[in-house]
């Protein structure tokens, strides 16, 4: 068992594996030891001076900006320290080069910094639209216009870091084709189809894109003459099928929630469906308790007896805790009370985080739940949630394939 002692050779207190703490068995060297210059205390020395001396000298380093050596001789006293402990000249910030000086580039110097011309300026007398079709912008722009400069240099650092990218992405694409071609005028259309054929998804779009950016500017340089990836048509991006929440996920979420406005906010995306920027933009008026009727983005649902009876449980709290905001959305919280905005996307999402089932997949398991009881019919589900061809067509997909693996089964 470890117990808190005093290193015998720089004093530092802390718990110790033996007789001196780690930085001082990685300062010691083999030999004799021999007085210090600075203390005179006798102990492994590294150009004359102690540990002791040398953390003594750093310290000092870091608040006046000296160097550590140049201090050594003008130590007149120590200042004790924790052991495995970070001293103070490891504590304060060391600049770091950037990406590309790391690199062996030099980095292209900031430009001053823009401000808008100080003194008196005559107001427009009225608006009217520029027309810039006779002005050519490599000899008309001013080149002292410090607007102009600091543009340019944040579209050039924007696109060194797109360059970066784009390579990242297609050497392994590059690096067969240099084993068995001399130029990328040789590279043919097969030869791109064959690399796209191994990638699926995502990979396979942005790859196709970055190589069309190669030749495209290979091409318009001239130093290809035709391109390989023309007519080749990126396909929608596969999706695999959407699996439904476990019962036991959605009862752990439902036990989650314990407040008024969360058991709301989980009863619009778990029955209706809701997003949660549909659920922050509700509005008290899109709320028809007497005609059971609910306006969600502008779409008229009936409302439920669990919504409704979640709906009244929040509005006697609201009522109760600040029965004098004048804020219009229908939920609120402590902040938005004392204005007119609407809660953040945090405050929606914070009572199911580390559930199984989140508020966005409770949202997806309702509506394929729908395509599952009432069919994979797309034109449904587009009347009831408001959805896009696209998604709509999905969740179809989705439902008839898990319909398909359930009669499978009973066959089997």
């Amino acid at each position: 068992m470890l117990e808190p002692d005093s290193c015998s050779n720089c004093l530092a207190w802390g718990l110790l594996f033996m007789r001196w703490c780690g930085g001082c068995n990685s300062f010691a060297r083999p030999g004799p030891h021999s007085p210090c210059t600075g203390c005179r205390r006798s102990g492994p020395l590294r150009k004359g001076y102690c540990r002791l001396c040398w953390c003594q000298a750093r310290t000092q380093a870091a608040t006046t900006g000296a160097r550590a050596e140049s201090l050594l001789p003008t130590l007149r006293h120590h200042q004790l320290f924790f052991a495995h402990m970070a001293p103070l000249w490891e504590r304060v910030a060391r600049p770091r080069l950037p990406k590309y000086e790391r690199r062996g580039r030099p980095r292209k110097p900031d430009p001053p910094p823009a401000s808008p011309p100080g003194g008196w300026l005559q107001p427009a007398l009225f608006e009217v639209c520029r027309d810039f079709t006779g002005t050519d912008p490599d000899q008309h722009a001013g080149p002292d216009n410090p607007w102009l400069a600091w543009a340019r240099h944040t579209a050039h650092r924007l696109g060194e870091n797109t360059v970066w990218n784009y390579l990242n992405r297609i050497r392994p694409v590059l690096i067969p084709w240099s084993s068995g071609y001399d130029h990328l005028r040789e590279v043919t259309r097969d030869d791109v189809l064959v690399q796209l054929d191994a990638l699926h998804g995502g990979q396979r779009q942005h790859t196709l894109i970055v190589l069309r950016s190669l030749f495209r500017q290979a091409k318009k340089n001239g130093t290809i003459f035709k391109n390989p990836t023309s007519r080749i048509r990126v396909g929608q991006r596969e999706y695999g099928i959407l699996q439904p929440l476990e019962p036991e996920h959605i009862n752990t979420s439902v036990a989650a929630v314990t407040k008024p406005a969360d058991r709301l906010v989980l009863a619009l995306a778990a029955v209706h469906a809701a997003r949660s920027g549909a659920i922050r933009r509700l509005q008290l008026d899109d709320l028809d308790i007497g005609n059971h009727k609910l306006t969600i983005d502008g779409r008229i649902r009936r409302l439920d007896d669990l919504t409704l009876h979640f709906a009244l449980e929040w509005l006697k709290f609201r009522r109760r805790r600040w029965p004098d905001t004048a804020n219009p959305h229908l939920l609120i919280n402590k902040i938005t009370a004392l204005g007119t905005g609407p809660v953040s996307g945090v405050t929606l999402s914070e009572p199911f985080r580390g559930q199984a089932a989140t508020l966005e997949q409770l949202r997806v398991d309702r509506q394929l739940e729908e395509a599952l009881v009432h069919g994979p019919d797309p034109l449904h589900l587009a009347e009831v949630f408001g959805l896009d061809e696209k998604t709509a067509i999905r969740y179809a997909n989705s439902a008839r394939a898990l319909l398909d693996q359930a009669a499978e089964q009973q066959l089997r």
